[in-house]
Order: structure tokens, then sequence, then C-alpha cells
């Protein structure tokens, strides 16, 4: 099942979740999130601008009642692979 993904935009981050966005993302990145959340889990694409063109996928969880979460690399791929990158997480959700 493919999910419809919006343009590359700045993250729809909560507040409280800034730790997220400095977690994944430096000013300039563009943050894509992928496919629904799974409760606090969400997987997000990443084309990261600041030494070069990487895109990345994380999986981020968020953790209730506490100042953070954990993220996990999935996947890196060099360039600006974010339609291969958005496939390829399609598949994770």
């Amino acid at each position: 099942m493919m999910f419809v993904t919006a343009p590359l935009a700045p993250a729809p981050f909560y507040p409280g979740d800034e730790w997220l966005r400095d977690l994944i993302a430096a000013p300039g990145d563009q943050v894509q999130p992928v496919g629904p959340t799974e409760g606090d889990r969400a997987l997000f694409v990443v084309l990261h601008r600041s030494r070069g063109l990487w895109t990345h996928i994380y999986r981020v969880q968020r953790q209730p009642g506490r100042s953070g979460g954990l993220v996990a690399l999935l996947r890196v791929l060099e360039g600006d692979q974010v339609e291969q990158a958005v496939r390829w997480a399609n598949g994770m959700a």
C-alpha cells in the first residue's frame, strides 16, 4: 500500500518536539513525514544539504511524559534520492 505524501516541507512538529527537529534536521534541510503515524512512531525522509546532498530515512518514537524520544537512522542514500527513499519507507510503514 502506498501512502500519499506531501511535497517536501517543514515537518509538523508538536510543541516540545524541538529535540526531534534538532536531531534529524539542520537549517536548510527538508523533512517529509512518510505514511501514517503508528501511535508514537513515525517515519521521516530528510534531505540533508549542509555537507553535500544526503537522503536519510529515520524512524522516530516519541516517549510520552519524557522530554525526548528514540531516533533510529534506517537508511542512508547519497544525493537527492527522496523519491526512492519515500518508496522504500512506504514499504516499512
